[in-house]
């Protein structure tokens, strides 16, 4: 099984055609998440989130129908997906972090993963940029978390906040 993370800016142009596309993907069992990357902080805090989604599924504690809104769930680090999807779910225009899981995902661009991606996300009026996903103060506090949270926990260890919710979904469930 494959896992792609991958960043994107720009204005996302036809949002519920993505939104269709993205569904014809996961009928192909290719799990797929796009969300705000502006609630993201790197990549450690997204592969988190798929594993807690993943160990749902297999302990059949999920509380979503799809491994996709499962993933949502834990990076929103909100109890419910109605939540989650006003809270770290797609906007209009800014930076977006795309989750592709599965066996060889976009093959109709040829098996080429990479080119597949730029050309899909390009019809769309987005551009690659991985820099979305790297984490900040800022984000940090648009995740919800405090300065004082921020405060008690040394520079170095700010992504373990963000870690800290997303497992605190398994216990708010």
């Amino acid at each position: 099984m494959e896992v792609s993370i991958t960043g994107w800016r720009g204005i996302l142009k036809e949002k519920e055609r993505i939104i269709k596309k993205l569904d014809e993907l996961r009928k192909k069992n290719i799990a797929c998440q796009l969300m705000d990357a502006e609630k993201v902080y790197g990549k450690e805090h997204l592969m988190a989130a798929i594993n807690h989604a993943v160990r749902a599924f297999l302990y059949k504690t999920n509380s979503c129908n799809s491994l996709d809104m499962e993933i949502l769930l834990y990076a929103s680090g909100k109890r419910q997906i109605k939540d989650a999807i006003e809270h770290i779910g797609i906007k209009r225009k800014g930076s977006f972090v795309l989750i592709l899981i599965g066996e060889t995902p976009l093959s109709n661009y040829n098996g080429k993963i990479e080119k597949g991606m730029q050309n899909f996300m390009a019809d769309f009026g987005l551009k690659r940029d991985d820099s979305v996903i790297e984490g900040s103060i800022e984000k940090l506090k648009k995740f919800g978390i405090s300065e004082k949270e921020i405060k008690t926990v040394d520079a170095s260890m700010y992504g373990d906040l963000i870690l800290e919710k997303v497992a605190m979904v398994d216990v708010i469930k």
